[in-house]
């Protein structure tokens, strides 16, 4: 069986690396692929990538843990955490403190929180944030919770 993976750049073979290797390195065997959609994209292999690759075809395999419990990988366990194999996305803006942010950086985060903007999550596989975890994004940000 063929084996692919994400090559050394990048967050997600760091995060597989630390969470299921143990810190371990990959088999020789593994293929490293530049791009999370050439892991999904290969036929008739095993491998790892982003949810948002999730491609038609592609099956999700579940996760039996030490004691015997399956954990499947769908919205409602990626999001409580009971997946053990998640991570959350953060975005990080370079600010000066007591400046305000940039019209730019400003109207993209606007758009990012917007419901508008978390239902483009969704739509790009991802999942989108709680609306409590919304609008406390927003307050972090400084940025009006009202819609």
């Amino acid at each position: 069986m063929l084996r692919y993976g994400r090559n050394t750049a990048s967050g997600t073979q760091g995060f597989f690396r630390r969470r299921v290797l143990c810190g371990g390195d990959m088999q020789p065997t593994v293929n490293e692929l530049s791009g999370s959609a050439a892991v999904a994209a290969s036929v008739n292999a095993i491998g790892y990538t982003s949810m948002g690759f999730h491609a038609s075809g592609v099956k999700w395999l579940a996760i039996i843990d030490a004691a015997g419990h399956t954990h499947r990988a769908d919205a409602q366990t990626l999001r409580c955490g009971d997946y053990p194999f998640t991570r959350p996305l953060y975005i990080y803006v370079n600010k000066p403190p007591g400046k305000p942010l940039d019209p730019l950086t400003l109207a993209f985060l606007v758009r990012v929180l917007s419901p508008e903007g978390q239902a483009q999550v969704s739509q790009a596989g991802y999942i989108p944030l709680t609306e409590s975890q919304r609008l406390a994004a927003l307050q972090a940000a400084g940025l009006p919770t009202a819609a």
